[in-house]
């Protein structure tokens, strides 16, 4: 590609690049950043919990009591921390998409295959031919609708294998406020990370 035609081509969309380039700075500036420290507050299906740090002689773990997220380990390793509270999500995104996944299917009578946990930026959600289905544990940090309409977009797609007229009429059905949720997810999604 000869360089001014390059040169062209930005300059044609200057207005544009500029407008994404700010949109991304406006997006990294309202981004979280987790510090791992005791007495701060995480989300969880739209409420918050709070940390509590404990130095032990013990392998990095994390639970929950009440509304507390424990996690104990040998040192303050704030990246250990981190890994031990997303294996906390992960977990807790196994059970309750293996359960709201079982319910729905139960209800429209249909097969599910294999549930996995997976870690990704932006896709939440996705279904194979084989009806396994896919999930982002970062939607544990959502409102519990928005895991809801991911829950009722992926269990359609065991039915109807696209985004056409019959799948979103059945979305509808389902969830009837799923595009208010979709742009949610559109606008929100990048926040959903610790």
């Amino acid at each position: 590609m000869p360089e001014r035609f390059a040169h062209s081509f930005v300059e044609s969309r200057a207005s544009w690049i500029k407008k994404q380039l700010l949109l991304q700075q406006k997006k990294h500036e309202a981004k979280q950043i987790y510090t791992f420290e005791t007495g701060e507050r995480i989300p969880f299906l739209g409420t918050e919990l709070t940390l509590s740090i404990a130095e032990k002689n013990t392998k990095t773990l994390a639970y929950r009591y009440g509304e507390t997220l424990f996690v104990s380990c040998r040192d303050a390793d704030k990246e250990k921390i981190r890994l031990a509270i997303h294996q906390w999500y992960k977990n807790q995104a196994k059970i309750l998409f293996e359960r709201e996944v079982r319910i729905l299917a139960d209800r429209l009578d249909v097969a599910v295959g294999k549930i996995t946990i997976k870690n990704q930026k932006s896709l939440w959600g996705s279904c194979s031919r084989k009806g396994n289905l896919n999930f982002n544990w970062r939607l544990l940090l959502a409102p519990p609708q928005i895991v809801q309409y991911i829950v009722v977009h992926e269990v359609v797609h065991l039915i109807h294998h696209n985004h056409g007229e019959k799948f979103w009429s059945l979305v509808s059905r389902l969830c009837p406020q799923y595009q208010e949720y979709d742009g949610w997810l559109k606008q929100n999604g990048f926040l959903l990370d610790v």
